[in-house]
């Protein structure tokens, strides 16, 4: 099976238990379901969570990870709900984002992966754990694969960086003890302050956050009146937007219309309809040299003071009134 992906290129996957898990009904279900979720409104944003979960395999396969850990890659999003992460605003869990996470056994068990995993040898149970994958998954601000691929994926669909950079930071990326580490300290701040910029002025942006809010508005009147229900939001994007398209509620049919490319914001101290704030994500880049490695932050004041300035305004916030 070949995967012709925007950030790494062409990669050919030969094992056949990875080859087996895509075309799982689980994996093929998040083809419709948008990394943003904002398409609505940014149409622009077109990346599918089974991109990020085929770039994290991919990711983890050029890094040398056992196979074992580009299964749990490449699983490790299958719980999303349709339009992603704006379900943690359905649920109000905008700050930590972890809606979907509580699902990702209840998905792989309730499907035909487990027997995929175990005709091959593999632990289901083991898998579907992050803790047992320090390349895949590390707390904020660590350096790991999902991070890593979700990052340079929107960065690269927003047209921050050429293919160029792209490169030169994947060449700077290299494995020490088991964890992702930069050998280069000015690549990993040009990637650093990339990703603070992208958290601010595209993840957290205004616009964004809107949507968010009023998609949360939107399924949580649609759930009261029994339009869907909080399972519904476990289909794709055109699914659950197709359901929502048959309302005849006017507060339903009200939000619908407002989730289009010509929202507009602004921000409003007083007369707000929303005060709202995202996840804060950063990274501090571990810098390997002479096989010691140190944050990022502790080798340029610069940047440890960037932080805390980031921080300052990600856990701000925006008070914004939509104006159309």
């Amino acid at each position: 099976m070949k995967i012709f992906d925007s950030v790494y290129g062409e990669f050919e996957v030969k094992e056949p238990v990875l080859v087996e898990l895509i075309n799982s009904k689980p994996l093929q279900r998040i083809k419709g379901v948008n990394q943003a979720g904002t398409q609505l409104v940014q149409i622009e944003k077109t990346t599918t969570r089974y991109d990020h979960c085929t770039g994290v395999m991919i990711l983890l396969a050029k890094f040398g990870a056992s196979l074992e850990e580009q299964i749990a890659g490449l699983l490790h999003d299958v719980p999303h709900t349709a339009f992603s992460h704006a379900a943690d605003f359905v649920f109000k869990e905008n700050e930590s984002q972890t809606y979907h996470e509580r699902f990702l056994k209840q998905i792989v068990f309730d499907s035909e992966i487990p027997a995929i995993l175990e005709k091959y040898g593999f632990d289901p149970e083991r898998v579907t754990d992050e803790h047992n994958f320090t390349l895949l998954e590390q707390d904020i601000p660590q350096l790991c694969a999902d991070r890593i691929d979700y990052s340079l994926r929107d960065i690269a669909t927003d047209k921050i960086f050429s293919e160029n950079d792209i490169k030169h930071i994947l060449d700077s990326i290299t494995v020490f003890e088991g964890k992702f580490a930069m050998n280069d300290k000015k690549i990993g701040y040009f990637y650093a302050k990339a990703f603070m910029n992208q958290c601010l002025n595209s993840w957290n942006a205004p616009v964004t956050l809107t949507a968010f809010e009023l998609f949360g508005q939107l399924v949580r009147q649609a759930i009261k009146i029994k339009v869907l229900t909080e399972q519904d939001l476990f289909q794709t994007d055109d699914e659950v937007l197709e359901k929502l398209k048959t309302s005849e509620n006017k507060e339903v049919k009200n939000l619908l219309s407002k989730l289009n490319p010509n929202l507009s914001v602004v921000h409003d101290e007083i007369n707000f309809d929303f005060d709202t704030r995202g996840k804060v994500r950063y990274i501090d880049p571990p810098i390997l040299k002479n096989k010691i490695v140190t944050p990022l932050s502790k080798l340029n004041p610069a940047f440890e003071r960037d932080i805390v300035t980031f921080i300052q305004l990600a856990k701000a916030g925006h008070k914004i009134r939509v104006i159309s």
